[in-house]
C-alpha cells in the first residue's frame, strides 16, 4: 500500500511543490510568497510532517507557505493515519469488532483534543483522525448493508450535504471535525449502497474531474497567484481591465488544463512505473 501511493502521490507533489517554489520568485511582490519558506514547507511534505510544521508556523506568527506548499498538510496527515492504521490493522486484522471499537475510541478521545480560536491555532485543526476512522469502519463492515427508501435515501443525502457545508460556520470548534466526519461518512455511505447514478455526460465530467482531483488540488494555488500577478502587470503596463467571468475562465481553464498535463504526464507515468514495477517482482 504505501509503495503504490508513493508512486501515485509523491511524482506530482515534487512536479508542483518545485513550480510552486519557482512561481514564489514572481509573485512575492503582490502576494509576499517566500521561496526559501515555501521551499521548507515542501521538504517538510515530503518528509509527511508538513501538517506538524504549518502548525507550529501559525502558533508562531510565521508566514511558511502562501503557496501549494500549505495544502500539502493534508497529504503529510494521511500518511501518518495511513502508518497509524497500518500498525492497528496488522496485528488485528482478523479481529474486526475489535478493530472497530479500537476506531470508534480514537473517534471520541479525538473530540477531546484541546481546539482554539482560530481552529488553526490548535492541533486539532491540524491532526484531524475522526473522518479518517470513521471511513475505516464503514470499510469493515461494508458488506453488512442497512436498506434505505430510495426517497429517504435522497434526503438524508441532501441534510448531510447541508451539515457538511455548514459545520464549519454554525457548530462549535471542538466539534467540526466530528460533524464533518459524520456527515461525510453517511453521504459515503448512502452515496455508495443507496443511490444510483445512470452514465451520462455529467458522470463522464465528474469521472474526469476525479481523475485529475489530486493534481488540481496541488496546482489550485500557484495557478491563482500567477494568474493575479500577471492579471496585475496587464492592468498597469497595458491599462487592461479584464472582467472578474473572463479571469474566472481564465483561471478554471488553467487550472485545469495544468492539472490535466501532469495528470498526463506525471502521474500515469508514476502508476505505469509501480505496475512495471509490480510485474517484474511477480516474475522473479
Amino acid at each position: 500500500m504505501f509503495i503504490k501511493k508513493i508512486f501515485r502521490l509523491y511524482p506530482v507533489l515534487m512536479v508542483w511543490g518545485t513550480l510552486t517554489v519557482l512561481a514564489c520568485f514572481f509573485t512575492a511582490e503582490r502576494f509576499y510568497t517566500n521561496p526559501l519558506s515555501e521551499f521548507k514547507t515542501f521538504l517538510t511534505s515530503l518528509m509527511a510532517v508538513s501538517n506538524i510544521y504549518l502548525h507550529h508556523c501559525v502558533t508562531n506568527g510565521y508566514i511558511c507557505s502562501n503557496g501549494s506548499g500549505g495544502v500539502t498538510w493534508s497529504l503529510s496527515l494521511e500518511w501518518q493515519l495511513y502508518f497509524l492504521i497500518a500498525l492497528i490493522y496488522i496485528p488485528l486484522s482478523r479481529n474486526i469488532n475489535i478493530l472497530a471499537f479500537i476506531f470508534t475510541i480514537i473517534c471520541i478521545l479525538s473530540i477531546f483534543i484541546p481546539a482554539a480560536e482560530p481552529q488553526n491555532m490548535a492541533y486539532a485543526w491540524w491532526i484531524r483522525p475522526i473522518p479518517f476512522f470513521i471511513g475505516a469502519i464503514i470499510y469493515l463492515y461494508n458488506d453488512k448493508k442497512i436498506p434505505i427508501n430510495p426517497l429517504l435515501s435522497k434526503l438524508l443525502f441532501l441534510i448531510f450535504f447541508i451539515t457538511l457545508i455548514a459545520s464549519p460556520l454554525l457548530v462549535a470548534t471542538q466539534f467540526v471535525s466530528l460533524s464533518i466526519g459524520l456527515s461525510g461518512a453517511f453521504l459515503f455511505y448512502i452515496f455508495l449502497n443507496n443511490i444510483t447514478i445512470k452514465r451520462s455526460l455529467i458522470t463522464h465530467i465528474l469521472n474526469w474531474l476525479g481523475d485529475r482531483s489530486y493534481s488540481i488540488y496541488l496546482c489550485h494555488i500557484p495557478v491563482m497567484l500567477i494568474l493575479a500577478t500577471f492579471y496585475e502587470y496587464i492592468s498597469k503596463t497595458l491599462n487592461m481591465h479584464p472582467g472578474y467571468l473572463t479571469l474566472l475562465i481564465a483561471y478554471i481553464g488553467t487550472m485545469l488544463s495544468s492539472a490535466h498535463i501532469t495528470y498526463e504526464l506525471v502521474e500515469k507515468k508514476g502508476i505505469a512505473i509501480r505496475l512495471k514495477l509490480n510485474n517484474i517482482k511477480k516474475r522473479a
